[in-house]
């Protein structure tokens, strides 16, 4: 989860650094691991984002979409993500 939590979000024109962990809780794992994740029938995987305590839910929304668009160059050939 460390390494989520690191995870840079927005660089401020002074520098400083919004990271994921800075505006979310960050945790790894599941109460059970044998499910199976469909979106219109193919395999899926999800994210969950829960807002930090005096988060604001629009602008989390707007740094998450764009960290999402920045990564995606990463992605494996045809993998698609929906928000």
């Amino acid at each position: 989860p460390e390494q989520f939590r690191d995870i840079t979000l927005r660089v401020n024109q002074d520098g400083s650094e919004v990271r994921l962990g800075d505006v979310a809780t960050v945790e790894m794992g599941a109460e059970k691991y044998d499910y199976l994740s469909r979106f219109n029938g193919k395999p899926a995987s999800g994210l969950g984002v829960k807002l930090a305590s005096g988060a604001n839910e629009m602008a989390t929304a707007e740094l998450v979409l764009n960290r999402l668009d920045e990564l995606a160059q990463y992605f494996p050939h045809g993998l698609e993500y929906k928000v």
